[in-house]
Protein backbone atom coordinates (compact mmCIF):
# COMPACT_ATOMS: atom_id res chain seq x y z
CA UNK A 1 0.00 0.00 0.00
CA UNK A 2 1.71 3.50 -0.79
CA UNK A 3 2.10 5.96 1.80
CA UNK A 4 0.01 9.19 0.94
CA UNK A 5 1.65 12.46 2.13
CA UNK A 6 -1.53 15.22 2.28
CA UNK A 7 -0.60 18.51 1.20
CA UNK A 8 0.86 21.21 2.77
CA UNK A 9 -1.20 23.15 6.48
CA UNK A 10 -3.86 20.16 7.60
CA UNK A 11 -6.08 19.75 10.12
CA UNK A 12 -7.36 16.43 11.67
CA UNK A 13 -9.78 15.91 13.90
CA UNK A 14 -11.85 13.17 15.91
CA UNK A 15 -14.97 14.52 15.86
CA UNK A 16 -15.07 15.48 19.24
CA UNK A 17 -11.96 17.55 19.62
CA UNK A 18 -13.24 21.33 18.36
CA UNK A 19 -11.32 23.54 20.68
CA UNK A 20 -10.17 26.34 18.61
CA UNK A 21 -8.53 28.26 21.81
CA UNK A 22 -5.22 25.71 21.82
CA UNK A 23 -4.36 24.40 18.86
CA UNK A 24 -1.38 22.53 18.76
CA UNK A 25 0.52 22.85 15.48
CA UNK A 26 3.21 19.68 14.72
CA UNK A 27 5.73 19.26 11.91
CA UNK A 28 4.60 15.50 11.58
CA UNK A 29 1.56 14.34 12.40
CA UNK A 30 1.10 10.29 11.84
CA UNK A 31 -2.65 8.58 11.73
CA UNK A 32 -2.68 4.98 12.53
CA UNK A 33 -0.74 4.04 15.44
CA UNK A 34 0.24 0.40 14.23
CA UNK A 35 2.83 -1.30 13.52
CA UNK A 36 4.16 0.77 10.91
CA UNK A 37 2.30 3.93 12.19
CA UNK A 38 4.40 3.65 15.66
CA UNK A 39 7.90 2.74 13.58
CA UNK A 40 7.66 5.69 11.52
CA UNK A 41 6.80 8.09 14.63
CA UNK A 42 9.80 6.63 16.53
CA UNK A 43 12.32 6.93 13.38
CA UNK A 44 10.62 10.75 13.08
CA UNK A 45 10.63 11.58 16.19
CA UNK A 46 15.03 11.31 15.88
CA UNK A 47 15.05 14.15 13.24
CA UNK A 48 16.14 16.94 15.01
CA UNK A 49 13.95 20.25 15.37
CA UNK A 50 11.25 18.17 14.66
CA UNK A 51 7.72 17.51 16.37
CA UNK A 52 5.57 14.49 16.13
CA UNK A 53 2.08 13.48 16.73
CA UNK A 54 0.84 9.87 16.54
CA UNK A 55 -2.59 9.54 16.53
CA UNK A 56 -4.25 6.15 17.08
CA UNK A 57 -6.66 4.00 19.81
CA UNK A 58 -4.88 1.77 22.06
CA UNK A 59 -6.21 -2.17 21.57
CA UNK A 60 -9.62 -2.49 22.91
CA UNK A 61 -9.23 -4.79 25.99
CA UNK A 62 -12.94 -5.96 25.52
CA UNK A 63 -12.90 -7.06 21.33
CA UNK A 64 -16.46 -6.28 21.05
CA UNK A 65 -16.69 -3.53 21.54
CA UNK A 66 -13.71 -2.27 18.88
CA UNK A 67 -14.24 0.38 16.79
CA UNK A 68 -11.21 -0.40 14.44
CA UNK A 69 -9.13 -4.14 14.22
CA UNK A 70 -5.29 -3.52 14.51
CA UNK A 71 -3.26 -6.38 12.40
CA UNK A 72 -1.36 -5.86 15.56
CA UNK A 73 -3.48 -7.43 17.86
CA UNK A 74 -1.52 -10.54 18.17
CA UNK A 75 1.19 -12.70 19.67
CA UNK A 76 3.48 -14.12 16.76
CA UNK A 77 5.08 -13.15 13.77
CA UNK A 78 7.86 -15.06 11.59
CA UNK A 79 11.32 -12.45 11.06
CA UNK A 80 14.51 -13.65 8.83
CA UNK A 81 16.91 -12.65 7.04
CA UNK A 82 16.60 -14.94 3.86
CA UNK A 83 13.37 -13.85 1.35
CA UNK A 84 13.14 -14.45 -2.46
CA UNK A 85 13.01 -10.94 -3.15
CA UNK A 86 16.52 -8.83 -2.48
CA UNK A 87 14.78 -5.39 -1.49
CA UNK A 88 12.70 -7.90 1.37
CA UNK A 89 16.00 -9.87 2.38
CA UNK A 90 17.61 -5.65 3.25
CA UNK A 91 14.83 -4.20 5.01
CA UNK A 92 14.63 -7.85 6.98
CA UNK A 93 18.25 -7.56 8.45
CA UNK A 94 18.02 -4.20 9.03
CA UNK A 95 15.10 -4.20 10.83
CA UNK A 96 16.58 -7.60 13.02
CA UNK A 97 19.74 -5.59 13.32
CA UNK A 98 17.55 -3.13 15.21
CA UNK A 99 15.53 -4.89 17.42
CA UNK A 100 18.09 -5.20 20.60
CA UNK A 101 18.60 -1.49 20.28
CA UNK A 102 15.17 -0.56 21.01
CA UNK A 103 14.68 -3.24 23.45
CA UNK A 104 17.55 -1.93 25.20
CA UNK A 105 16.54 1.62 24.78
CA UNK A 106 12.91 1.19 26.03
CA UNK A 107 13.00 -2.16 28.65
CA UNK A 108 10.56 -4.15 26.46
CA UNK A 109 10.92 -7.47 24.72
CA UNK A 110 9.13 -8.46 22.04
CA UNK A 111 11.91 -10.54 19.78
CA UNK A 112 13.66 -14.33 20.30
CA UNK A 113 16.05 -15.11 18.37
CA UNK A 114 15.21 -18.78 18.23
CA UNK A 115 15.95 -19.52 14.25
CA UNK A 116 14.05 -20.32 11.95
CA UNK A 117 13.52 -23.13 8.70
CA UNK A 118 11.93 -22.51 5.18
CA UNK A 119 11.05 -25.66 3.62
CA UNK A 120 10.42 -25.62 -0.42
CA UNK A 121 8.96 -28.37 -2.70
CA UNK A 122 11.10 -26.79 -6.03
CA UNK A 123 14.71 -26.87 -6.69
CA UNK A 124 14.66 -23.38 -8.42
CA UNK A 125 13.18 -21.51 -5.63
CA UNK A 126 15.47 -23.47 -2.86
CA UNK A 127 18.71 -22.42 -4.89
CA UNK A 128 16.94 -18.95 -5.14
CA UNK A 129 16.93 -18.85 -1.37
CA UNK A 130 20.64 -20.07 -1.38
CA UNK A 131 22.08 -17.40 -3.71
CA UNK A 132 20.37 -14.55 -1.47
CA UNK A 133 22.02 -16.52 1.37
CA UNK A 134 24.89 -15.66 -0.04
CA UNK A 135 24.81 -12.51 -1.43
CA UNK A 136 23.55 -11.41 2.01
CA UNK A 137 25.95 -13.48 4.03
CA UNK A 138 23.53 -14.83 6.34
CA UNK A 139 25.01 -17.37 7.42
CA UNK A 140 21.95 -19.78 6.53
CA UNK A 141 22.29 -23.94 6.11
CA UNK A 142 20.79 -26.70 3.68
CA UNK A 143 19.99 -28.95 6.02
CA UNK A 144 17.88 -30.79 3.68
CA UNK A 145 19.34 -34.05 4.19
CA UNK A 146 19.82 -33.69 8.24
CA UNK A 147 17.04 -32.52 8.79
CA UNK A 148 15.44 -35.82 10.42
CA UNK A 149 18.52 -35.82 13.03
CA UNK A 150 18.37 -31.99 13.94
CA UNK A 151 14.06 -31.85 14.17
CA UNK A 152 13.18 -35.60 14.86
CA UNK A 153 9.62 -34.14 15.40
CA UNK A 154 9.21 -32.97 11.88
CA UNK A 155 7.39 -35.56 9.22
CA UNK A 156 8.54 -33.66 6.12
CA UNK A 157 8.19 -35.45 2.88
CA UNK A 158 11.65 -37.08 1.59
CA UNK A 159 12.11 -34.95 -1.30
CA UNK A 160 11.60 -31.56 0.31
CA UNK A 161 14.38 -28.96 0.57
CA UNK A 162 14.68 -26.80 3.93
CA UNK A 163 17.08 -23.94 4.90
CA UNK A 164 17.62 -23.19 8.28
CA UNK A 165 19.08 -19.82 10.06
CA UNK A 166 20.26 -20.76 13.46
CA UNK A 167 20.43 -17.01 14.23
CA UNK A 168 19.07 -13.55 13.54
CA UNK A 169 15.93 -14.76 12.80
CA UNK A 170 12.54 -16.12 14.65
CA UNK A 171 9.51 -14.61 15.67
CA UNK A 172 8.35 -11.16 17.26
CA UNK A 173 5.46 -10.18 19.35
CA UNK A 174 3.78 -7.39 17.68
CA UNK A 175 2.08 -6.10 20.58
CA UNK A 176 5.37 -5.42 22.22
CA UNK A 177 7.11 -4.19 19.20
CA UNK A 178 4.13 -1.18 19.31
CA UNK A 179 4.83 -0.74 22.86
CA UNK A 180 8.40 -0.51 22.33
CA UNK A 181 8.28 1.73 19.41
CA UNK A 182 5.58 3.90 20.97
CA UNK A 183 7.56 4.10 24.36
CA UNK A 184 11.02 4.88 22.26
CA UNK A 185 8.99 8.00 20.19
CA UNK A 186 7.57 9.45 23.62
CA UNK A 187 11.34 9.44 25.10
CA UNK A 188 11.88 11.39 22.18
CA UNK A 189 9.32 13.99 22.47
CA UNK A 190 6.57 12.53 20.18
CA UNK A 191 2.78 12.85 21.27
CA UNK A 192 0.35 10.12 21.39
CA UNK A 193 -2.99 11.08 21.27
CA UNK A 194 -5.28 7.74 21.45
CA UNK A 195 -8.39 8.97 19.20
CA UNK A 196 -9.98 7.94 16.01
CA UNK A 197 -9.41 10.01 13.14
CA UNK A 198 -12.67 10.95 11.38
CA UNK A 199 -11.69 13.82 8.96
CA UNK A 200 -8.20 16.13 8.05
CA UNK A 201 -9.53 19.22 6.67
CA UNK A 202 -7.77 22.47 4.99
CA UNK A 203 -5.80 24.52 8.01
CA UNK A 204 -7.87 27.36 7.09
CA UNK A 205 -10.56 25.80 9.70
CA UNK A 206 -9.93 27.33 12.50
CA UNK A 207 -12.37 24.59 14.71
CA UNK A 208 -9.50 21.53 15.36
CA UNK A 209 -7.22 21.28 18.15
CA UNK A 210 -3.97 19.67 16.28
CA UNK A 211 -2.84 20.57 13.03
CA UNK A 212 0.19 19.07 11.23
CA UNK A 213 2.30 20.72 8.68
CA UNK A 214 2.41 17.22 7.03
CA UNK A 215 0.08 14.14 7.52
CA UNK A 216 1.56 10.83 7.26
CA UNK A 217 -1.58 8.13 6.84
Amino acid sequence: MPTLLAPLHQHWHSGKQKMASTKKVFDLVIIGAGMMGSAAAYHSSQIPGTSVCLVGPSEPKVRKEHEIFGCWFDEGRICCRVHEKHTWSVLSSRSIQRYREIEKQTGLNFYSNVGNIQCLEKKEEFESLLQMNQQMTASAEDVSKKWNDIYPFFNFPDDIYILQEKVNAGHISPREQVRAHQTAALQHGTEIVRKIVSTVTPADNPDYKYAGHRILF
